[in-house]
């Protein structure tokens, strides 16, 4: 989320820049549209992160107990994710009202940086989603058991 606000800082925008801008694109009222924006994004996410939680425990292909193999497949998931998601929301949705909102030269203008910066911030979702998998559900496709203690005193 700070990637998120330095980058619309960095770009003279406010920081809420960009969940207003998903509200508004979903017809959100201006008075709701930064709380829409950022719901549905984080929900979005949430649902695309359990995708891939699936796609590394249950394709067997995907399937990993390695650290560096699902982190990577993160990476990959995080690209995918920016251009299948992301790339045409921008173009359909997000580019229109900000044109509203702007004007087309400053659009234009900032198109290229709001591009690349969305593609990192795609690039460090894969990672964090891809490490978190590991970490959380390593463990059942691994086959460690989680270490219990016992009372075996009487």
């Amino acid at each position: 989320m700070l990637i998120l606000f330095y980058a619309a800082s960095s770009l003279g925008l406010p920081y809420f820049a960009v969940y207003l801008v998903y509200g508004l694109s979903l017809h959100a009222s201006v008075s709701t549209a930064t709380d829409v924006g950022y719901l549905v994004h984080y929900i979005a996410a949430s649902v695309i992160a359990m995708l891939f939680i699936t796609l590394v425990q249950v394709v067997k292909p995907f399937r990993s107990n390695n650290a560096p193999k699902t982190i990577g497949l993160g990476l990959v998931y995080g690209i995918v994710v920016f251009i299948v998601f992301f790339v045409p929301l921008f173009y359909l949705a997000f580019a229109p009202v900000m044109v509203s909102l702007l004007g087309k030269a400053a659009v234009d203008a900032v198109a290229g940086k709001v591009l690349l910066f969305a593609f990192i911030v795609h690039v460090v979702y894969g990672l964090t989603v891809g490490a978190w998998s590991y970490e959380t559900m390593g463990r059942w496709t691994s086959g460690r058991k989680p270490v219990m203690k016992t009372n075996t005193s009487s």
